[in-house]
């Protein structure tokens, strides 16, 4: 049995749904029916099944069910007419969480998730899951679509399945922090109970000081954005929390199998999810693993049992499929070399914690900033390192302290001081006011060496502050217990309305993510929040998506990079009636030998970033460039440029002084000519209009030797009928100029 506490119910019933969400997607995978109709079939007679199973397990007697119904809504009645029992103080500290977390759904769902990371593998592998009926590895340039644990994942293609849509792509890591804020308050309140033993506590106080961890845990500044994603950094916090809620609960119940069960369920999914699972639970594994050899074999041995049997359910199957690709169950040669640091000798990983820590050295103020590098910065120096040691910085980034102090327009909040402020505070009053010998320390200190686990494993990197999440998330339930428990009530309060007044100033501001976009009067689409980071791209999508629909293409091969977004051109393609498919080509990594992609059909168009000119193909001699794409479609050879937004930018970069010729034929949409406009050529302040005065026009301009910027655009209003200018039969050519 479990105790009568329903956040433990909640917490079975997610693990529960975590490994139905991976079961069922990879049966419906493995049987290549990875559809809305068999996907929802299999939920429903899992539904009926548990459903079956309740009634069976309760035997109900319809006439007291009917009875008891009445009871419950007499003392709903008369419980909304009585003055609340919980103190004013709580109830503040209670709507403040439940104030955040719907704010935070609501604006998950209304806000396209247009983090990196999403746009470029998370979704995209979902939508090509779902185009191909299976989970089967594909040929693609982006090799994280294939490597990476598809827990996260599955319940996305589940959401999109079910819905029809992606507004709930999102969900899933909202519901995470929304779990992650009440196993928060549970874990708070088992803390207080552990180190206060069988001493009467006050309930009250204690339920306080597990709604200050939830509030702790719902405004990190970390948190915040994720829970309005399609990332999975919260999902592992989740699991985290999950493992270690039930490993405290079984050692205060040594004999519970059900705990045991969760915490090994946990451990599993949480791996399928991401393997840094490994990491953030090593500490708490190896510390029960070790207390169960003292205290019980049997419920040790019933741990690893189901760990085993959900691990294999739940991983074999992706882990299978990246050993066929990449021989290796975990992901790419590549990616696994570029992650852990190049020696693990003590003073270099003691330095990586440092070059960690360093994250939340911000402040608001740029002399407090410039005070904390000062103090960690010998740090590095004194044990002899380097502090952008290239085997411990992650390949391509450089390392550096904070240069100024946090800007709240730039998304930063009052800075990541905000973070690690709770947690010293909390060290520093439980010294002074709890004892030493209180077995909470030994939770606190596995949190810690947790941290410093993670930090002297993995190469730094800048983007580190996301993947410490779980780590924070697990130390709010000590700091919700210390200080929620030495500070007065009012001091709490302030400093929980300080906390939420910062994940606000986050969520509007944070820069990839469009929530301020929101309140402006003429709030974008929401096509057009997907481009939000990158706005100039939007309207080449656009007209590259309605030339593909609109000339019958149903075959897209993407020619793209190892790291390019491409979730926005499958958003603007569905939008316009696109029911083709879609597929990478000239992929040079191990995934290229999975199947030969289909080229030789009038229905294919090629598509690739405008700087890349690829062989002309049999039968694709068409080229038209939009803003930062071009696409080949079949016909006769001829280069087109749309002028896409009544623009187009180019980047140069010539050795020596360069005449830049074009000629081109400007038409309209209908390809009727255009002889009524004005073309002007910009670079810097310098322009020059060249009359559009007969069906062929020539445009030049002289460069001498470095970059520059030439920008291409109507000077004229175009016409109703001359939605977009397009420079047909377009031709380059490049003279040296002596001039």
């Amino acid at each position: 049995m479990i105790a009568k506490d329903r956040r433990i119910s909640w917490a079975l019933t997610v693990v529960l749904m975590g490994f139905l969400y991976v079961l069922i997607a990879e049966g419906a995978g493995a049987m290549h029916r990875l559809a809305r109709g068999t996907v929802l079939a299999l939920w429903l007679m899992v539904d009926a099944a548990l459903l079956a199973a309740v009634l069976r397990m309760f035997r109900p007697n319809w006439g007291k069910l009917v009875a008891g119904a009445k009871e419950g809504r007499r003392r709903f009645l008369a419980l909304v007419g009585k003055k609340p029992s919980w103190p004013l103080w709580t109830v503040v500290l209670l709507v403040l969480v439940a104030g955040m977390m719907l704010l935070l759904g609501a604006v998950a769902l209304a806000c396209p998730t247009t983090a990196w990371d999403s746009l470029t593998y998370h979704v995209p592998r979902v939508m090509r899951w779902l185009q191909q009926g299976n989970l089967s590895p594909y040929p693609t340039s982006i090799v994280r679509q294939l490597e990476s644990a598809p827990g996260a994942e599955l319940q996305s293609a589940t959401l999109v399945l079910l819905t029809g849509d992606d507004w709930a792509l999102n969900l899933p890591q909202w519901w995470a922090l929304l779990t992650c804020g009440l196993l928060a308050s549970l874990l708070s309140e088992r803390l207080l109970k552990w180190h206060f033993g069988r001493q009467k506590l006050d309930g009250a106080r204690v339920r306080w000081c597990g709604l200050f961890a939830a509030l702790i845990v719902v405004t990190l500044p970390a948190a915040v954005p994720q829970a309005i994603s399609s990332l999975n950094d919260l999902l592992a916090a989740q699991w985290v929390m999950l493992l270690v809620v039930f490993g405290v609960l079984l050692i205060q119940e040594p004999g519970n199998y059900i705990y045991a069960s969760g915490m090994g369920g946990a451990l599993a999914l949480g791996i399928t999810n991401k393997p840094t699972m490994f990491i953030y639970a090593a500490p708490f594994v190896g510390a029960l693993v070790l207390w169960l050899l003292r205290k019980s074999l049997r419920m040790l041995s019933v741990l690893v049992a189901v760990t085993v049997v959900v691990g294999l359910a739940a991983n074999m199957p992706w882990m299978r499929r990246n050993y066929d690709v990449f021989h290796n169950a975990l992901g790419s040669k590549e990616t696994l070399q570029a992650q852990p640091l190049a020696d693990y000798a003590p003073t270099k990983m003691a330095a990586n914690v440092i070059r960690n820590l360093s994250l939340y050295t911000d402040t608001p103020f740029d002399w407090s900033t410039s005070l904390l590098k000062h103090v960690l910065r010998p740090g590095i120096e004194l044990l002899g390192e380097t502090p952008d040691d290239k085997g411990s910085v992650w390949a391509g980034t450089t390392f550096s302290f904070p240069l100024r102090g946090s800007v709240v327009k730039s998304g930063d909040g009052f800075g990541g001081m905000m973070v690690v402020l709770p947690v010293l505070l909390s060290l520093l009053f439980f010294a002074r006011k709890f004892n030493w010998k209180s077995p909470v320390l030994v939770y606190i200190g596995l949190v810690l060496a947790g941290f410093a686990l993670f930090c002297g494993y993995l190469r730094w990197q800048p983007w580190h502050q996301r993947l410490h999440l779980p780590l924070f998330i697990l130390a709010a339930p000590f700091v919700g217990m210390v200080l929620g428990w030495v500070w007065k009530r009012w001091v709490v309060l302030a400093v929980s309305l300080l906390l939420v007044l910062n994940a606000l100033l986050i969520l509007y501001y944070f820069p990839p993510y469009p929530i301020r976009l929101l309140t402006e009067r003429s709030a974008p689409t929401r096509e057009a929040l997907y481009f939000s980071q990158r706005p100039e791209l939007y309207e080449g999508t656009a007209e590259l998506a309605r030339d593909i629909v609109s000339t019958g293409t149903t075959n897209v091969c993407l020619y793209i990079g190892p790291d390019t977004w491409e979730y926005q051109f499958w958003v603007c393609l569905k939008d316009r009636g696109y029911h083709g498919t879609i597929q990478h080509v000239f992929v040079t990594n191990e995934s290229a030998t999975l199947a030969v992609p289909v080229l030789d059909s009038p229905g294919t168009a090629i598509v690739c970033t405008d700087e890349i000119n690829i062989p002309l193909l049999s039968g694709f001699g068409l080229r038209v460039s939009y803003d930062r794409w071009a696409a080949y479609y079949w016909g006769k050879p001829e280069m087109r440029l749309k002028l896409v937004a009544n623009q187009k930018v180019f980047d140069t970069h010539f050795d020596h002084p360069t005449l830049l010729q074009m000629r081109c034929n400007p038409v309209d949409q209908n390809g009727a000519p255009i002889t009524n406009n004005v073309i002007r050529m910009q670079v810097g302040n310098y322009a020059r209009d060249i009359p559009i005065t007969s069906e062929q026009v020539l445009l030049e301009w002289h460069f001498p030797p470095g970059r520059d910027r030439l920008t291409v655009y109507c000077h004229n209003p175009l016409s109703t009928n001359q939605r977009i200018m397009t420079l047909a039969n377009y031709k380059v050519k490049y003279i040296p100029d002596g001039n």
